[in-house]
């Protein structure tokens, strides 16, 4: 988790990466080969990018206004700003208040964490 929006250290990895969840705003994320979740991988904020060299497989992988590339295989539902209208695919707890229709990061990490749906 890496949720300073404006930057951060740079993780990159010249292998496969095996992950709980992988949420990151600021900070680049460069990984070579395969990442596996076994939760959530988000990409959130226009700075920074993520690029994954090999295939992707997680529970769900969320472009939040990020930067997101995968060369290999997409083995995960892909949502981002520009394919979903967020209130049509998160739950309604996910967002701050009734009048946005953007969602809080920390609500779907929180929300996954405890095993709460965050799917509509």
């Amino acid at each position: 988790v890496n949720r300073t929006l404006e930057g951060g250290p740079l993780l990159f990895v010249c292998g496969n990466l095996r992950v709980d969840n992988l949420v990151k705003a600021g900070a680049p994320v460069v990984v070579l080969g395969d990442v596996e979740a076994k939760g959530l991988v988000i990409g959130e904020y226009n700075d920074g990018t993520m690029r994954i060299g090999g295939d992707l497989t997680a529970n769900a992988y969320l472009l939040l206004d990020h930067d997101g590339f995968v060369r290999g295989n997409t083995n995960a539902p892909m949502y981002s700003d520009e394919d979903s209208e967020w209130r049509e695919v998160l739950s309604a707890s996910l967002f701050p208040s009734e009048d946005e229709d953007y969602p809080e990061v920390d609500l779907i990490y929180a929300a996954q964490k405890s095993g709460m749906k965050i799917f509509v």
